[in-house]
């Protein structure tokens, strides 16, 4: 029984690791899902956040990183 009792929580454990890389379940902010789409590139997430701020210069850094992500999904459907 104790061994069932432990394949079971390895499979728990693994289901909750790959729904958080999913990010289901999981409040991400907009800059690090700026940065997921930037492949990681801080330079790059830092310039769209920056070409945002710039068309409007009353965001926050949040929203600003929230527009960049918005802007990217409607310019790449």
């Amino acid at each position: 029984m104790t061994a069932a009792l432990l394949a079971v929580a390895v499979v728990v454990v693994i289901a909750v690791v790959l729904l958080r890389g999913l990010g289901v379940g999981v409040d991400v902010s907009a800059e690090t899902r700026l940065l997921r789409i930037c492949q990681g590139n801080r330079e790059q997430a830092e310039r769209l956040i920056d070409a945002e701020l710039k068309r409007n210069a009353t965001l926050s850094r949040d929203e600003a990183a929230s527009r960049a992500v918005q802007r990217h999904q409607r310019d790449n459907r």
